[in-house]
């Protein structure tokens, strides 16, 4: 199944791609096949930019940036990239 995502995603090359680093979210386990997560690094450093941040820190506490990323990058929670594709 993660052979066909990156299938997918490579033929797309969609304008944007939503990275999500919520450990719950993708129910990975020890034995877990972590092809993807190595892809997606890979992948989105060479062809996306970030654009857009949700970074969740607590049940009460999340932090919203949309193109104007903070500098330095906070040390992140559970979060949400928003990623455009470069020219």
């Amino acid at each position: 199944m993660q052979e066909e995502m990156i299938r997918q995603i490579n033929s797309a090359r969609p304008k944007y791609l939503i990275s999500i680093g919520v450990r719950s979210s993708w129910l990975q386990r020890p034995t877990s096949d972590g092809l993807i997560f190595a892809w997606a690094d890979d992948y989105l450093g060479k062809f996306y930019d970030v654009v857009g941040l949700v970074n969740i820190l607590s049940r009460d506490h999340t932090d919203y940036y949309f193109d104007q990323l903070p500098e330095p990058m906070p040390q992140l929670g559970n979060y949400i990239f928003i990623c455009r594709r470069k020219s």
